[in-house]
């Protein structure tokens, strides 16, 4: 059986981490990828103008059956999105080349929104039958994790591929969570955790 074609991506660290848990998750599968898939991994910027056009430039040089994108968020679990709004918001805050959109759309000329193309509930079941936390989440946010997955979405649509499109968000790693004296009793979840999640998740979804 061929190995499956699968796109895996990450962030850089942005704001004020020195560090970003979904690059440190696709840097160590990206070194041993599970059996049957062919891997591609990228480390987006932090950056509303740069994203999008290397993750297109991605798919079309992989043209994958799969992209899984990861990103930071926060709480206890794993976060398995479900939609991606056509939409760019960041009001009091800035991306890593200081743009703050505000009430933007990603692609005035696509639909108000997406949804996953993975198997969102049934991953979520997947995760947790590996004692591995794990949630659905019906909102990607509107920084840069919406914007991929909608911008993944919005271009295997635009080239008729049949892609399946994912997007996970990654709890804090224990070192940033302790030394954020901004956040109250703020989550975490081991990298290892979150390495074994994400390979579950790959081995599952690339079955």
């Amino acid at each position: 059986m061929p190995a499956v074609r699968v796109l895996l991506t990450g962030f850089e660290p942005f704001l004020r981490w020195d560090v970003n848990p979904s690059a440190e998750v696709v840097r160590t599968i990206g070194s041993d990828p599970p059996p049957g898939v062919r891997l591609a991994t990228r480390i987006l910027p932090v950056d509303f103008v740069a994203a999008g056009p290397l993750l297109r430039e991605a798919i079309d040089g992989h043209d994958p059956e799969l992209v899984l994108m990861l990103g930071q968020g926060g709480g206890t679990a794993i976060r398995v999105e479900r939609v991606a709004l056509n939409l760019n918001d960041i009001p009091g805050a800035r991306d890593n080349a200081g743009r703050t959109p505000e009430e933007e759309p990603i692609d005035p000329a696509g639909p108000d929104a997406y949804f996953a193309t993975i198997a969102v509930r049934a991953l979520v079941k997947h995760l947790e039958a590996r004692r591995i936390p794990a949630v659905e989440s019906r909102t990607a946010g509107t920084f840069l994790c919406n914007h991929v997955l909608y911008a993944a979405r919005r271009h295997c649509a635009l080239t008729g591929r049949a892609t399946r499109v994912g997007f996970l968000h990654l709890p804090l790693l224990p070192a940033q969570a302790a030394a954020d004296p901004a956040r109250e009793k703020p989550g975490s979840m081991a990298l290892q955790t979150q390495v074994a999640g994400v390979r579950a998740a790959l081995e599952m979804l690339s079955g």
